[in-house]
């Protein structure tokens, strides 16, 4: 490559060479892109075509370090972090992209460390003063965290040292950045064959190889080498170079440390490995005391610390304010006009200046932005000094007044640190500025002394994501505050060894139930728990406070223990006309009995309160995850296209195992970082899809580790089975990868089944007579406990610690080493995953369009590549639109942080409700409130913004790879084609296919109908049975709605059908009733409607199979049915109102409405009043704009579902049949 050329598409101009032998036959570039910004291009070469396979591949490992560490936690301010990547076929080059430019490396620097561009932070005499020296600790403490975090991801250096730390020329000590992966090697990988440097070569390296303990020791030498003069000890045999360090430590003492950075200096680069300091949290704990000390003398010394502030002494305004607080130009004449270029006036105000901040106090806005300084009798507010020379860069090396003013200009400040007795310097011209911030002026850097807040540093964007998030978490404390019931005693029995209590609602005015229509009454809100059919949906709490979390009755502190099986009780009836519910409970020991008045809860709703913390928790660390947060809230800064390239197992290619449609998906989703988001209408297979790419992930990187969640439990079994019974179909069981399935429903533990699985293993191999080696003492002790652990899980007997220590540790190594773990969004295994320095190469999600942006921050921070897999034409996030009108009443006056203050006030509520920020923003700019409203409400459907947004990037995959990240699933799977067509022209505007149909075009022997009787309906896929529109079938509005006709209809339909004679068949076809309304789901499930013979109620996952007949509409997504019957219900009469769009609002929902018509596999029966619902619609359109979205998208998917229903009645695909004819 030469100067002049642009690579990957004309982005980036290089500038000029990089020398950088160590990584050859790479070449390191100075680059600028299309925007003047500079770059660092690592280029890699190469001959023909595309790049050799082992090429590649070595670039891919590349690639896949530089992207993980450049997406951890923290990085942008520890690690020379990759921006871009890219395969540029023109120029036959391999492409990684570094932020910044000027780079040059720390060992350059150290060796002209006397000179002037570095002599004042880096020569010996400089670090002789103590806040010089601070800063430079400070920078070895982000090394450090960067080393740390290069650990986490299980990743060795192998040369910590000056050479692979990279600084910017008139950088400072702040711009140093830990580089150098190209020497990195993955635990459990290859490594790429390299030299290590003498210095990062501890004394034992021979006999112990490479470790992260090795890492430490380059990290310590790399440390002397800042503070003593060592460089001369490179040669000579290790363990001789390490004790000639040693003793030029204790001789030497250039920098004039005291004896606590000394010893550390010590310890870190002892020669001996067993006194060597070689903890990460050791270590970064020690440094951290460092500048404990080296802060506290430098405030108990005042040592000439000094800053720059430039005042426009120009400016009219800044000249006025400061005459009001008491400057004079001349004080002989109070009169006299100030002027500018009067080198008298210009002294005497410096004069001013230096008078006023002689006692500043320094307070920072809480974004870091800008400072004020309280002086005297004035207050200066400050930002960056713009550098208007050949860079133009903004930096605080000085700081420039914006404005003077009388009174304080923020709302929200924190106080600065250690800025007692620093110097504040007042200059008047740039070019004297610019002049005096030059290395070894010995000025300080203003942010010196800005407080280290979490989320300074993120863009306005990602900090807007981050607020959004918190704040929707809040909104559901109020959710669960709703649902808290005050109850009275009414009757109590007390028997031996149970009680049973009978209670009644009291009524109260809780002002969180206005927020979310939350007005059931207690005995219907628990029948809705009950129907919800969910673990423990017939368990509730009774406790003496209303406060979130609960506590024991009569305890003195919140601490105290809640034992929630002792203390939940067991509904027994629920009288919904009395408004009494009857509870009972076994006695136990310690349990008191309940109260006469008190809150009751269901047991879900404690596990929901740990589920918000856990969420808070997580969100609150958002901060952190810059990357993350850049790529959901601005996906263009992040986006990264590695190239097209062969996948990993191209059998699936061969076998066809998959379409083309899904084949160019897994092949955008693998060639593009960091995120993906695929479109998977009803049927198209998303399941399938993860199932075969997770084996291509893991062809292409065997230890590499995916976690895979779901909302329900449901998905996620389903992405499981999926994996073994397709994705590695026909291999055998032990050669799967390890994968675990955390807290499954059924109580069983995947983890725990492969620790007794290992134990055996263990017991077999170590006994096993043909291998027997010499006995060991340990080797005994080990099987001693390894057959006492599988001896107490036969037996279900208790273990010895040790032995309990053991399962413990096995345990653990198998959630650590699991290639791919399963688990819902809000497992508490997560939370424990997310917090600990695990995490995975890859997050997918599933089910993310109908789950809350909040449940997405857990599984999305513990990844650093992520797919998400959604539907945002399916359900949307519960209680949308109540989170919307949330988000519009935030500020009014009895709104959500009115009604979220009184709640913190009670007993331990303080613990999830956290809206001080919140208040303080409002306050500081009452128009904030609005803006963040519209920006929130544009986000409660997170899958479909992330969807949206990505699809603007480059288009969406569809037959081909085209280096998009978002893609649409364009072939289904599940529904007849009649029934395909209908979903597919009325929400994917025709755009996804049917792949369930015969050579002729009608249903395939899987999705044919299996009824032949009665006549009418043999042979078809899609009937709507019309009930008329007449008084006999009318609604029934009570609490809700329900149509005892359409019941009846059912019943009937159910009793007359057939279904054909199949010796083959290996189990009854399943049958579903799906309805809007829980009244008529109620309704349905509490009569004696019955399945035809060959058929069973539940749905084609056997979940809750044969336990209902009936199901909402909403709680069905994501499962199938062979035969589903829909009941529409409504059918209000002409002489209850002109028929409105509006009667038929939540039918009509187009999410809903999907679902609704695309769960049956075989058959769909529709039980409704054709002339009603027609009248609804009669002043709706269907049309659609350019783009193809519908002009009236609440109503318009409705209308256009009746015109092409009308169509497939006329041409005979679909039947319309009056019950009259159809079941007389």
């Amino acid at each position: 490559m030469k100067e002049n050329d642009t690579v990957l598409n004309g982005r980036y101009t290089l500038t000029s060479r990089v020398p950088r032998p160590a990584i050859e036959p790479s070449e390191l570039w100075e680059a600028t892109d299309s925007d003047g910004s500079y770059h660092t291009l690592k280029i890699t070469p190469y001959v023909g075509e595309k790049p050799p396979s082992e090429v590649r591949r070595l670039w891919d490992n590349d690639l896949r370090v530089m992207y993980r560490l450049s997406s951890s936690a923290g990085a942008g301010g520890q690690l020379v972090v990759m921006t871009d990547a890219g395969i540029d076929t023109s120029k036959h080059a391999m492409v990684l992209v570094y932020e910044g430019c000027e780079h040059i490396t720390f060992a350059e620097m150290l060796k002209d460390r006397e000179q002037k561009e570095y002599s004042g932070w880096l020569s010996f005499n400089s670090l002789k003063v103590r806040h010089v020296r601070r800063e430079m600790w400070c920078s070895l403490l982000q090394l450090a965290r960067g080393l740390k975090s290069l650990h986490n991801q299980n990743l060795i250096h192998r040369n910590v040292i000056p050479e692979a730390i990279w600084g910017r020329r008139n950088g400072g000590p702040e711009s140093l950045r830990l580089s150098g992966f190209d020497w990195s090697a993955r635990i459990g990988h290859i490594a790429n064959v390299s030299e290590s440097s003498p210095w990062a070569t501890p004394p034992e390296l021979d006999q112990v190889g490479y470790s992260f303990i090795s890492d430490w020791y380059g990290f310590g030498t790399t440390v002397a080498r800042c503070f003593q003069r060592v460089e001369h000890l490179q040669g000579g045999a290790p363990n001789e170079r390490a004790v000639a360090l040693a003793s030029a430590i204790s001789t030497e003492n250039p920098c004039n440390l005291e004896p606590l950075e000394k010893d550390f200096i010590k310890a870190i680069t002892a020669p001996n490995r067993v006194d060597r300091l070689q903890r990460s949290e050791d270590i970064m704990e020690r440094i951290e005391k460092i500048l404990e000390a080296l802060d506290f003398g430098q405030r108990g010394k005042n040592d000439d610390r000094r800053v720059l502030l430039q005042v426009d002494h120009r400016n009219a305004q800044l000249i006025d304010v400061a005459r009001r607080a008491g400057f004079m130009g001349n004080p002989d004449d109070p009169f006299e006009a100030f002027d500018p270029s009067s080198s008298v006036h210009q002294v005497r105000l410096k004069d001013f200046f230096a008078d006023q901040l002689r006692n500043a106090s320094l307070s920072w806005k809480i974004d870091g932005s800008q400072f004020e300084l309280k002086c005297s009798a004035l207050f200066i507010r400050g930002e960056r000094w713009m550098d208007f020379g050949n860079r133009k860069e903004q930096s605080w090396k000085a700081a420039k007044a914006r404005y003077l003013n009388g009174t304080t200009g923020f709302s929200e400040l924190v106080p600065a640190k250690g800025f007692d007795s620093v110097c504040i310097d007042v200059e008047f011209a740039p070019s004297e500025v610019n002049k005096k911030i030059e290395p070894g002026s010995g000025y300080t850097g203003w942010d010196t002394f800005a407080p280290k807040n979490e989320t300074q540093g993120l863009e306005h964007d990602s900090e807007n994501l981050r607020q959004f998030l918190h704040v929707s978490n809040q909104f559901e404390v109020l959710l669960r505050d709703a649902e808290l019931f005050k109850y009275r005693l009414v009757q109590q029995t007390v028997e031996k060894n149970s009680t049973t209590i009978i209670i009644a609602p009291v009524d109260e005015g809780r002002p969180s139930r206005k927020f979310f229509k939350a007005d059931k009454k207690l005995a219907d809100f628990l029948q809705q728990e009950w129907d919800s059919a969910k673990p423990d949906c017939d368990k509730v709490l009774l406790t003496e406070s209303d406060a979130l979390f609960v506590s024991r009755a009569g305890a003195s502190s919140e601490s105290e223990r809640f034992d929630v099986d002792k203390e939940q009780w067991t509904i027994e009836g629920i009288d919904r006309e009395n408004e009494t519910i009857t509870l009972f409970r076994q006695h136990m020991g310690g349990i008191a009995q309940p109260s006469s008045e008190g809150y009751l809860r269901t047991r879900g709703h404690y596990g929901q309160i740990k589920l918000i913390e856990r969420r808070k928790q997580s969100i609150d660390r958002l901060s952190s995850h810059a990357y993350l947060l850049r790529t959901l809230a601005s996906p263009g800064f992040t986006h990264i296209d590695a190239g097209d390239r062969e996948l990993p197992w191209q059998q699936i290619e061969e076998n066809g195992s998959v379409d083309e449609n899904k084949l160019a998906t897994i092949k955008d989703i693998l060639r593009m970082r960091p995120m993906y988001a695929l479109q998977g209408p009803p049927g198209t297979g998303k399941s399938t899809l993860v199932a075969h790419l997770l084996r291509q992930i893991l062809e292409d990187d065997p230890m590499a580790q995916i976690l895979v969640t779901a909302k329900d439990h449901a998905a996620v079994d389903v992405l499981r089975e999926k994996v073994v019974l397709q994705a590695y179909k026909g291999v055998k069981e032990d050669e799967h990868p390890l994968a675990i399935r955390l807290r499954r429903r059924d109580g069983n533990d995947r983890a725990k089944e492969l620790v007794d699985k290992c134990v055996h293993t263990a017991i077999v191999a170590i006994t096993n007579p043909t291998k027997q080696i010499s006995a060991l003492e340990i080797q005994s002790r080990w099987l001693e406990q390894l057959q006492q652990l599988e001896a107490s899980r036969i037996a279900d007997s208790a273990i010895s610690d040790d032995t309990q220590r053991l399962s413990n540790a096995l345990l653990d190594l198998v959630q650590r080493g699991a290639s791919i773990t399963f688990c819902t969004t809000s497992e508490g295994d997560l939370e424990e995953l997310a917090l600990g320095a695990r995490s995975f190469d890859w997050s997918i999600v599933e089910e993310a369009g109908k789950t809350h942006g909040f449940d997405l921050a857990l599984p999305l921070q513990a990844g650093h590549r992520w797919l998400l897999l959604g539907d945002h034409k399916q359900l949307r996030p519960f209680m949308y639109e109540e989170f919307a009108d949330c988000f519009n009443r935030l500020n009014e006056e009895d709104g959500v942080i009115a009604t979220l203050d009184q709640l913190r006030d009670k007993r331990g509520n303080a613990r999830l409700v956290d809206i001080e920020w919140l208040k303080e923003k409002i306050v500081a700019d009452p128009n904030w409130a609005k803006s963040f409203s519209n920006f929130a409400r544009g986000w409660i459907a997170t899958f479909e913004t992330v969807f949206e947004q990505r699809s603007k990037l480059k288009g969406i995959t569809s037959g081909e790879s085209v280096g998009a990240s978002a893609g649409l699933l364009t072939r289904q799977y599940r529904m007849p084609p009649v029934i395909g067509d209908l979903n597919s022209a009325v929400f994917y505007k025709g755009e996804v296919e049917n792949a369930t149909a015969n050579a002729e075009g009608a249903p395939d022997e899987e999705h044919c109908n299996p009824l032949v009787a009665p006549g009418w309906l043999a042979g078809q896929s899609l009937v709507w049975l019309d009930t008329g529109w007449a008084e006999e079938n009318r609604e029934t509005k009570r609490k809700g709605y329900s149509n005892s006709s359409e019941q009846m209809v059912i019943s009937r339909l159910l009793r007359v059908v057939e279904v054909a004679a199949d010796e083959s068949l290996s189990q009854p076809y399943t049958v579903a009733i799906l309805t809007p309304y829980n009244m008529q789901k109620n309704a349905i499930n509490n009569s004696g409607i019955s399945a035809p013979v060959g058929c069973e109620f539940g749905s084609a996952q056997s979940l809750a199979s044969r336990r209902y007949k009936a199901y909402s509409v909403d709680s069905f997504q994501g499962d199938e049915a062979d035969i589903v019957v829909v009941s529409l219900v409504r059918n209000k009469l002409k002489a209850h109102g002109v028929p409105m769009a509006s009667d038929i609002k939540f039918i009509a929902e187009p999410d809903r409405l999907n679902v609704m018509f695309s769960r049956s596999k075989r058959l769909l029966v529709v039980v409704g009043c054709w002339d009603y619902l027609v009248a609804c619609m009669e002043t709706i359109s269907s049309a659609t704009n350019e783009r193809g979205n519908y002009n009236d998208p609440d109503y318009g998917p409705f209308k256009k579902t009746l015109e092409e229903l009308e169509v497939m009645f006329k041409d005979g695909r679909a039947l319309k049949i009056s019950v009259k004819e159809a079941l007389q």
